[in-house]
């Protein structure tokens, strides 16, 4: 639609106002931005995003500093301006869009099985994607130091605590998995990548949360929830019951449930999905801790919540489904099929280890969340 109102056009060769030339590139950027990250978290490609636009940047400007009457092309201040947290986004957006491939180099483990598999990353492919990534790190850190300034507002003091956040993705974007001390070895494949990946992105959640709370704009970190990725993070600790990652990832869970309430209603049908798996997931972590321990844990708020909450004892009694990446659980000794949903969600899902059909006879009723909510394409919540 953008591009058919000829928005991918810059709008001084089209000839036309300042005003209106700022304004169409704060609409541009702003669709790419949300048009990248969506992309990314549905699993689509957004490589699928046009390239032959010429649109620039928006100004680096108050709106005080831009009005339709005028005749002369706007200047980029030298110091703080209401756009730095625009600029950086729009910076990080061009990013994504300028990098096809990025998916893969997030999501490989670099193990020595992996590397060798076709369709896999070269060496050097990764290390230019680090170098690209380290470069980004590089430009959004001195957008910082020039154009922010905490004490100019609370936009700035939230970029300002941008900073860590920006200086630790990069790293841990151009630090191969293999060397990342924190997961002590954890991370042997694709599908435990994927597991700390988005154990990471919550927790990168939650600094947003806690950093933004006390500026006003808590409705803007909730907003940008991805529950996509907490269903699969979820649905991966039905058989994940140990280990550095699978503790953050409880960690998250508490989080996630403390910011968002709306998660209890599980008249939702998405939100009902996410309790069966909390709820199954919990089950095996009670009985893990107990072998080990001979103790049962204290059971946490949420899971106390959501067993009073779900309309049907059968979801609160059913055995732990079959750990997927055992031989037992495949047909025959052949690998389970994972197409079709998981495929949409390019790969990520793991699909079999989800067991989809424990869903069968799951109620169903009407959302006010729109069907692509999953994917984190809903809209945001009354109550934000």
């Amino acid at each position: 639609m953008a591009q058919k109102m000829g928005l991918h056009r810059d709008g001084e060769l089209l000839g036309l106002g300042p005003f209106e030339t700022e304004m169409r590139r704060r609409v541009w950027w702003q669709i790419i931005m949300v048009d990248a990250k969506y992309a990314m978290f549905s699993g689509l490609s957004h490589t699928l995003l046009p390239r032959n636009w010429d649109t620039k940047a928006p100004k680096n400007v108050n709106d005080a500093d831009i009005y339709p009457s005028a005749t002369e092309p706007f200047q980029d201040r030298d110091g703080p301006t209401e756009m730095i947290f625009c600029l950086l986004t729009y910076k990080f957006a061009k990013f994504m869009v300028d990098n096809p491939g990025l998916e893969q180099m997030l999501i490989a483990p670099q193990t020595a099985d992996v590397m060798h598999t076709p369709g896999a990353l070269s060496e050097e492919q990764m290390k230019k994607y680090r170098h690209t990534c380290e470069l980004l790190g590089n430009e959004l850190l001195e957008m910082l130091d020039k154009y922010c300034d905490p004490t100019a507002g609370p936009v700035h003091e939230m970029a300002i605590a941008m900073r860590k956040f920006i200086i630790d993705k990069i790293q841990e974007l151009i630090t191969p998995p293999k060397l990342q001390k924190d997961f002590r070895g954890e991370v042997q494949s694709s599908k435990d990548n994927a597991f700390k990946i988005a154990v990471a992105t919550l927790e990168h959640n939650e600094q947003n949360y806690l950093s933004s709370k006390d500026r006003g704009f808590i409705w803007f970190s909730l907003l940008h929830f991805q529950l996509d990725i907490f269903l699969y993070m979820t649905g991966q600790l039905c058989h994940r019951a140990e280990g550095n990652l699978v503790e953050r990832a409880w960690r998250q869970v508490e989080v996630v449930f403390t910011f968002h309430p709306e998660l209890f209603d599980v008249s939702n049908k998405t939100y009902s999905t996410v309790a069966i798996f909390i709820l199954k997931a919990w089950r095996k972590r009670e009985e893990t801790i107990f072998r080990r321990t001979g103790h049962y844990p204290e059971t946490p708020f949420y899971v106390e919540k959501l067993r009073a909450s779900m309309p049907n004892d059968d979801y609160k009694t059913e055995p732990t489904p079959p750990n997927p990446y055992t031989p037992s659980s495949l047909d025959d000794g052949q690998e389970v099929d994972a197409t079709g949903f998981d495929q949409f969600l390019g790969g990520l899902l793991d699909a079999p280890a989800l067991e989809w059909d424990m869903f069968s006879g799951a109620p169903v009723h009407n959302s006010g969340v729109s069907s692509y909510g999953m994917y984190g394409m809903g809209g945001p919540q009354p109550e934000w």
